[in-house]
């Protein structure tokens, strides 16, 4: 890591949050500083010239005055300082660094890659999320897509500290989407059926759009219902691919094994049309798998683990697939009293766009 004065590994740096929260949350409190106690706190102690480059106050006054969020550590320590190097995902680490002989330039933090880690967590919850939201905190997302949320629900959540946004026609049962900072949704469009949403998000690597999925029946029509609605979504709506990047994620209620029940607008035909526009699932790219081969269920029907099927997903742009850092997904053990899915959690690393 070559950092001019500690001698020792950067290991010796690393301590996770239960050793922070015993040690420095009674000076310096999660509240203090705008942040969730979920969340890691990263405190550093720097030369006077340092602090000056970064606008912090004096090393000698109150803790709570040298801490700044996960955000900014990300973009500005972890290319130097990685996480992966220590055996620590970035989310449970808080990295103490004390310098006092570091010299800088004035260009340094121009000079640094910039990159940023980005949690995407698709999690049918089944509803009741007011009893479950830690289960889901504990993932620490930055975005997370809920179907079957109640409204009530989500504003729990937002009142947490998150930020969010509920669609739906009952409020005991809707889709929400939930951002955590520094990401903010800028708007929302129009649902186009039941339920495909476009959302504008900021705050990241640059501006992108989700479209969050919850696809149910649709009343009259079977081709429009469940995965259909998403095909006629994807093709009748060409903007939402162009100018930005795009993720399309939640739950499709859909799955290659079933292409045989509707022979137009299926499953295969959204992945060939989310694909043509240069999108790609990020289960089967990581595990390297093939639609309809896939070895890890997302739910298990009426909860029985003998009943398993691959239903929900995480669309990126393609040029996002190579920066992949994990792919996981809950286990029946873990997640089956709390919903019949399981969630699918992916970890990304984006360059500025």
């Amino acid at each position: 890591m070559n950092f001019p004065s500690p001698t020792d590994p950067p290991a010796r740096h690393v301590i996770p949050n239960a050793a922070a929260r015993r040690f420095f949350l009674p000076l310096c409190s999660c509240k203090a500083v705008g942040l969730r106690s979920e969340e890691s706190l990263f405190l550093f102690s720097f030369a006077s010239h340092l602090v000056r480059a970064m606008n912090f106050p004096s090393p000698t006054d109150p803790p709570a005055r040298h801490v700044i969020p996960n955000a900014a550590a990300r973009r500005f320590f972890l290319p130097l300082c990685s996480c992966k190097a220590v055996g620590l995902r970035s989310e449970e680490s808080l990295f103490l660094f004390s310098f006092p002989n570091l010299q800088i330039s004035d260009h340094f933090y121009d000079s640094l890659p910039l990159t940023s880690a980005m949690t995407i967590v698709v999690w049918n919850c089944k509803m009741a999320l007011s009893r479950k939201r830690q289960h889901l905190y504990n993932l620490r997302p930055d975005i997370a897509v809920i179907p079957e949320c109640s409204q009530n629900c989500l504003k729990l959540c937002m009142e947490d500290g998150l930020e969010g946004r509920w669609f739906g026609d009952n409020p005991r049962k809707g889709l929400g989407v939930l951002v955590a900072n520094p990401l903010h949704i800028v708007r929302a469009g129009k649902p186009r059926g039941r339920w495909v949403v476009p959302i504008e998000i900021t705050g990241g690597p640059g501006d992108f759009r989700l479209i969050a999925v919850w696809t149910m029946p649709v009343q009259g029509s079977h081709v429009s219902s469940y995965i259909g609605q998403l095909y006629e979504a994807i093709v009748n709506n060409p903007q939402w691919f162009t100018g930005k990047p795009t993720i399309v994620c939640g739950d499709f209620n859909s799955n290659k094994f079933w292409d045989h029940v509707r022979k137009i607008n299926n499953h295969s035909a959204v992945v060939k049309a989310l694909e043509k526009r240069r999108l790609a699932s990020a289960y089967h790219h990581f595990f390297s798998e093939s639609q309809g081969q896939e070895t890890q269920p997302t739910y298990y029907f009426w909860h029985h683990k003998n009943r398993p099927y691959h239903i929900d997903y995480v669309f990126l742009p393609q040029q996002w697939a190579s920066q992949i850092k994990t792919v996981e997904l809950g286990s029946h053990a873990a997640w089956s009293k709390l919903s019949d899915h399981v969630p699918l959690f992916v970890d990304v690393t984006v360059s500025p766009f």
